[in-house]
């Protein structure tokens, strides 16, 4: 089993010009008899997967999915030596994506966690693979990096495109190296939150072939 997740805290790396999570112990056992820790996070931050709803109106928020719909086949494709992901990328691994329900993008950006290096250009999918990615049944595609989109880019245009068409996103995943080439079972279950257009996830790998 390989954990995909980062660790929250309190100074992760969130997309900009959203709030940094707060984490306080409010209770603890000396004093209170039993510790207790308070949260405030937005939906968005850490290890997450977006819904449609997050940015496309009308559309399914997380708790209207089934849960074993966050269980399911999965691939990890390398993108680490490259500055969009392609169509004629994708075309070469059309048969184990054809093979699976979750598609992991590995570019290395875990590696910039925490750092400012995290929001240099990442490779993102282009108009083309995106469109391409139709052709399968995917559940979802996910980044080791911070967003779907390049940061600060207002057109958000593969937010768009993958959640109109029902593809959610999953992002700041992390350890994908060590699954790179492989097929597995990903489990990448959100917290059950009423009309949530996102949500922090433990996401992981089990059964690795």
């Amino acid at each position: 089993m390989i954990d995909l997740t980062h660790k929250l805290g309190e100074e992760i790396s969130v997309y900009p010009g959203t709030a940094q999570p707060n984490i306080t112990q409010t209770n603890n056992i000396e004093e209170h008899g039993y510790a207790l820790i308070s949260m405030h996070i937005g939906t968005h931050t850490g290890t997450h997967i977006d819904a449609p709803c997050h940015i496309v109106p009308g559309k399914r928020s997380l708790d209207q999915y089934p849960i074993d719909f966050f269980i399911g086949s999965a691939y990890v494709l390398d993108c680490t030596d490259r500055s969009e992901i392609t169509k004629e990328l994708l075309e070469k691994h059309a048969t184990e994506i054809a093979e699976s329900e979750f598609l992991l993008f590995y570019a290395g950006w875990h590696h910039k966690w925490n750092t400012e290096a995290y929001f240099d250009a990442y490779p993102v999918l282009n108009e083309e693979a995106c469109q391409y990615l139709l052709n399968f049944n995917l559940k979802a595609v996910g980044f080791d990096s911070i967003s779907a989109d390049p940061v600060g880019c207002m057109e958000i245009a593969n937010h768009k495109f993958l959640l109109g068409n029902d593809i959610l996103i999953m992002e700041n995943l992390n350890n994908l190296e060590k699954l790179n080439g492989k097929k597995f079972e990903l489990n990448c279950i959100p917290l059950l939150i009423k009309d949530s257009d996102g949500s922090t996830v433990r996401v992981f790998a089990r059964n690795i072939k």
